[in-house]
């Protein structure tokens, strides 16, 4: 009955008849969809109105509401079978380096020189990205700061030093709090804009002065994006090595 770890606020307490049910879900989670609650009740030896209870024992309201999230625990539970990768890696980071050329890289390296403040926008999971970004660029001896809390991103209208740039990194290129930043700042002439992305075409990419994307095959469970941040980081070591190399 390992299944019922996937049901958080269910009542732990079944019946034998229920447990039965339940196993019986877990041992056919492979074609779920085309399991009927009559099917279900007569391979059992129950009613339906014992798998109607045990849904609402599960605290899902329909036998098809429950099908289609043991639908989504089965393509979670074979993620790591179906995905490979060690494959997608390798040819995520080959992807990265093609479509990234070196003038590319330089002219976008070039953009941190004689800066007078560098912000640094990164939320989420993303924000490891930045905490790295900021860490070399302060080791560089360029002004910058990361701003990763909420409340500041909302309230961040526009800078109030001149010459400065403003880096936004994303490894969907689609958050809407950053986005609808963006859109706020967009017309100010003092301010540069910079997104590195992991998606190419992103809202992003299309509201910044310059970016840099990177490639990813995209791992979203239960609509959290699990995507791998690596491109985001190896972005940045090829815009800090270039920099050193150039300054």
């Amino acid at each position: 009955m390992a299944l019922i770890k996937y049901f958080p606020n269910a009542d732990t307490q079944l019946t034998y008849a229920e447990s039965l049910i339940l196993d019986y879900l877990e041992d056919h989670l492979e074609n779920i969809s085309s399991i009927t609650i009559t099917k279900t009740a007569e391979d059992n030896n129950v009613s339906t109105t014992t798998v109607v209870r045990l849904c609402k024992k599960l605290k899902v309201n329909s036998f098809s509401r429950l099908k289609f999230l043991l639908e989504e625990i089965y393509h979670e539970q074979n993620l790591s079978v179906s995905y490979d990768f060690y494959d997608s890696i390798e040819q995520n980071f080959n992807e990265t380096l093609k479509h990234n050329s070196n003038s590319t890289i330089e002219e976008v390296s070039q953009l941190l020189k004689n800066r007078l403040q560098i912000y640094i926008f990164a939320i989420g999971l993303s924000k490891a990205c930045g905490d790295y970004l900021e860490l070399a660029l302060q080791q560089l001896g360029l002004n910058c700061s990361l701003i990763y809390d909420h409340q500041v991103i909302w309230s961040f209208d526009r800078p109030t030093i001149p010459n400065s740039l403003a880096i936004f990194i994303s490894n969907s290129g689609e958050s809407k709090e950053l986005i609808s930043l963006l859109n706020r700042i967009k017309e100010n002439e003092d301010l540069t804009t910079l997104s590195l992305v992991n998606q190419p075409n992103s809202q992003m990419e299309k509201l910044t002065d310059y970016s840099l994307h990177g490639y990813v095959a995209p791992v979203v469970i239960n609509e959290s994006d699990f995507s791998p941040h690596f491109s985001l980081i190896l972005l940045i070591d090829l815009v800090i090595q270039n920099y050193l190399k150039t300054n």
